[in-house]
């Protein structure tokens, strides 16, 4: 279990099991065997009931008893899964050994229920093949058995997606097979859409058709563009919003193309659809989405959730730029401090807001003391030279055998990496060292391309795990010159906190795009006052339209307020966008 490939073998095996090693098969003595497991010894209990799962599979009975002794095994498994996830989830995006040993166990546990829920299914579908009891008196049950059986497999596989892509994996082959062809076997069995208990919780109902749309909303939601915590909210209200989408074999109007084959839904753009493919329907979804985006009430996803996914399904979204190849050394520093600090030619924050403090001193003639005139300024650490050593070693290997200079203490330290391709919005850059614990999606970052040049500032976009333990991921460049600022909220008139850091993007009127402030995620609505400090020089704005929104940091365009210092006379031209430039 602890060495896996990147395909999910969901094959049944012979039944030729007579008994069960660790326990009785009959639904008193499981759950008597269960009551008794050693939930406070983790390892323990996942070997019981790994081995106790994996032989049921092949034991040779009745399928309507195998789905009695599943459902009570399943409960325990998923809370043992859920004790074992604090392996997994808020860890390093590279996990250690004993994390990965850990999801390893994780995906072969949920890999044997899917397993044997497939094997009740694939039996009593033969078995509805025909008649099914005297005069065929057993042939509902046998259906709803058979549909139960296909929805918890469905849901099995929908957790196991999640778990993937909570580590940002890609999807193992084999996953979408098995569920295209269920749910056209479904369709044609008439057990698509019969009512089935979700679970324990006898309140809920769910179906067939519900549970592939929720897993179709799961895995075409671009997860990769999400953090682990936005993917478990998109999995947990999965089960509603597919009753939104619609699922059928009309081509026109639909977003999403699903195929006979191993392919995960896609856009029409990105796959070839033949006379067995089947259409999502998400008009309805999108509109959702938009109303709520649109509502000032709270609602249950945050909004940059929304925005994210009301941008996915509302229509196909097709690349504004073709990639080039490259391979390029650039540097990245992750974080609002660190790019702060960068592109403010590494400036300590306090100095970026209020400037220079000036000390009143009583001046002596230099010449008395034998000193020049001119100030010596206190040169700050290249960072190019501090990751990759003489300006010769950043393009070619320098001599090992020579001695490496000191590395100087640097405030906040840059990672190299690697750019492989390149478009107008921004790279695709290649990890190959540990990832930072910051390395998140949507975290903001400070990039240079080339020493000397300066810094700009992007948004990493999207993250994916490669099967030889790198990173891929996508920055998207938001500008390469911002202004670095200070940015505190206004109420009443006063400031209500301290200064935190921003970015002011300058206005690029050939892209008709208007000035906007970048802050992190504090709080920062539209119609906000705020007043923006660089260098003791201070205006007030209010923030306007939000262009951007990550958990980590917001965009907003912004309207200057009237400066209570000026003349009236002057208020016109402070308001200009140009005016506030000169000032700051």
């Amino acid at each position: 279990m602890t060495t896996r490939t990147n395909r999910l073998d969901l094959s049944l095996p012979a039944r030729d099991r007579a008994h069960l090693t660790l326990v009785k098969h009959n639904k008193a003595q499981m759950q008597l065997w269960v009551n008794g497991l050693p939930i406070m010894n983790a390892s323990e209990c996942g070997k019981q009931l790994y081995q106790t799962i994996s032989e049921l599979v092949s034991l040779h009975i009745e399928e309507d008893l195998r789905f009695e002794l599943l459902e009570v095994l399943q409960p325990t498994i998923r809370n043992l899964i859920t004790a074992l996830e604090k392996h997994t989830l808020n860890q390093p995006l590279l996990l250690a050994i004993q994390g990965r040993r850990v999801f390893a166990l994780i995906l072969a546990l949920r890999r044997q229920l899917a397993l044997n829920y497939k094997a009740i299914a694939t039996e009593t579908l033969r078995k509805l093949q025909g008649r099914v009891g005297f005069m065929d008196f057993g042939r509902k049950g046998a259906q709803l058995l058979a549909a139960t059986a296909i929805q918890r497999m469905m849901a099995e596989l929908q957790c196991y997606l999640l778990d993937c892509f909570r580590q940002y994996e890609e999807t193992p082959a084999g996953i979408w097979t098995d569920l295209h062809r269920l749910i056209r076997v479904a369709e044609g069995q008439g057990l698509a859409d019969i009512a089935i208990k979700a679970g324990l919780n006898q309140q809920d109902s769910t179906s067939i058709r519900q549970t592939y749309l929720a897993t179709v909303l799961l895995s075409a939601s671009q997860t990769h563009k999400l953090r682990p915590s936005e993917m478990e909210l998109v999995y947990q209200h999965s089960q509603e919003l597919a009753a939104l989408l619609t699922l059928n074999t009309t081509a026109k109007g639909s977003l999403l193309v699903c195929n006979l084959d191993d392919s995960s839904p896609q856009y029409h753009h990105l796959i070839t659809t033949s006379y067995e493919s089947w259409y999502v329907h998400s008009q309805a979804l999108a509109e959702h989405f938009e109303m709520q985006i649109s509502q000032a009430v709270p609602t249950p996803l945050p909004l940059s959730l929304l925005t994210h996914l009301y941008e996915t399904w509302r229509a196909a979204r097709e690349r504004m730029f073709e990639r080039t190849v490259c391979h390029k050394n650039i540097l990245l520093c992750v974080g609002m401090s660190s790019a702060h600090y960068y592109v403010g030619g590494q400036t300590p924050f306090k100095i970026v807001v209020k400037g220079e403090e000036k000390v009143e001193e009583v001046k002596q003639p230099a010449f008395l003391f034998g000193l020049e005139e001119d100030k010596v300024v206190e040169e700050q650490p290249d960072a190019w030279q501090v990751c990759y050593g003489t300006v010769k070693g950043i393009d070619q290997e320098t001599d090992e055998d020579a001695q490496q200079p000191v590395v100087p203490t640097m405030t906040y330290m840059p990672y190299r990496v690697t750019a492989v391709n390149r478009c107008p919005a921004g790279y695709g850059i290649v990890w190959a060292e540990t990832p930072p614990p910051t390395l998140r999606v949507g975290e903001i970052i400070g990039m240079s391309e080339k020493r000397g040049e300066g810094w700009g500032v992007g948004v990493l976009h999207w993250l994916r795990q490669t099967s030889n333990k790198t990173f891929e991921a996508g920055v998207e460049l938001l500008d390469a010159h911002p202004k670095p600022c200070g940015v505190c909220l206004i109420k009443n008139g006063k400031p209500t906190s301290d200064y935190m850091r921003g970015f002011l993007i300058p206005e690029m009127e050939a892209l008709e795009r208007p000035a906007t402030l970048i802050t992190i995620n504090s709080g920062l609505t539209t119609h906000s006052t705020v007043q923006i400090s660089i260098n003791g020089q201070e205006v007030m704005a209010q923030l306007t339209k939000q262009v951007l929104a990550t958990q980590s940091l917001s965009q907003f365009e912004f309207a200057l307020l009237s400066d209570k210092a000026k003349d009236d006379d002057d208020d016109d031209e402070f308001n200009s966008t140009a005016k506030m430039w000169a000032k700051l």
